[in-house]
């Protein structure tokens, strides 16, 4: 890569941190630069308390192509393939699912292999209508990884994330929005915009509450309803003694908007 350029930019707005993917001559593949930038920045979200929203979005043409597949002079061993590429996907995706705060996708292009399963990692999806997700794994003999194999049946159901699995094929921004996959298509000059208010919305709102719900139903997915009474009863007293909760009665009671994390 060229010294002198970024593989991952980043810029704040209004208490979103906006980070964009900056390897358009390779699709913006996973290689170690792009995923060491894209490590530092979700820590920066996590550690910044001026953040309250983030929005993952890429230069160029294509938002991801997945793994770097460039040819390597070592040997490629079992050992090599856990700890390179499952250990990259879990260090970007675990801090991804764990930040208690909301990752607002924004997705320009080709989301193929690991790049589809990284969109499909965020809590909420913009595309632009000249998006496309493909689980390309079954083209090169492998299983999906990138933890597609628990994001994408959470989101559409197991027949047709299998459908997506075992067919390689090209899911278009339109049907990524029918099938639940994307929360909403745009065209190319609208969905950054639309994804970027979406997030500063967000970041406006009642931190603690945002990032506990977040963290919250990303749990409860996998639990059954006694676990879920369980947790409500645990949070709900914690966020009813919070100011945001009382900011937010005040507000109710006087007919106006709340003003959050003042």
């Amino acid at each position: 890569m060229d010294e002198n350029k970024t593989a991952v930019l980043t810029r704040v707005e209004d208490g979103v941190l906006i980070i964009s993917l900056n390897r358009p001559e390779i699709m913006n593949a996973l290689d170690s630069d792009l995923v060491e930038g894209l490590v530092a920045a979700l820590h920066r979200a996590g550690s910044d308390s001026s953040i309250g929203a983030v929005v993952l979005t890429a230069e160029g043409r294509g938002f991801c192509a997945g793994g770097y597949m460039k040819p390597v002079e070592v040997e490629i061993t079992p050992a090599l393939v856990r700890d390179g590429i499952v250990g990259y996907a879990r260090d970007i995706l675990l801090p991804m699912f764990q930040l208690e705060k909301p990752i607002i996708g924004a997705i320009n292009g080709a989301a193929a292999g690991g790049g589809c399963n990284l969109a499909l990692a965020c809590d909420i999806v913009f595309a632009s209508e000249k998006a496309s997700f493909v689980q390309a794994f079954v083209q090169v003999g492998l299983i999906p990884d990138f933890a597609g194999l628990y994001f994408l049946p959470h989101l559409i159901g197991a027949q047709k994330a299998k459908d997506m699995m075992f067919t390689g094929r090209k899911v278009r921004a339109d049907e990524a929005e029918a099938m639940g996959l994307v929360l909403k298509t745009l065209p190319a000059d609208e969905y950054l915009d639309a994804a970027i208010a979406y997030a500063k919305q967000v970041a406006a709102g009642p931190r603690y509450a945002i990032g506990m719900t977040k963290r919250l139903v990303n749990a409860c997915v996998d639990y059954n309803i006694h676990e879920v009474f369980e947790i409500e009863s645990l949070a709900q007293p914690v966020l009813s003694f919070l100011p945001d909760h009382e900011e937010g009665k005040r507000a109710f009671q006087e007919k106006r908007a709340p003003r959050f994390n003042q």
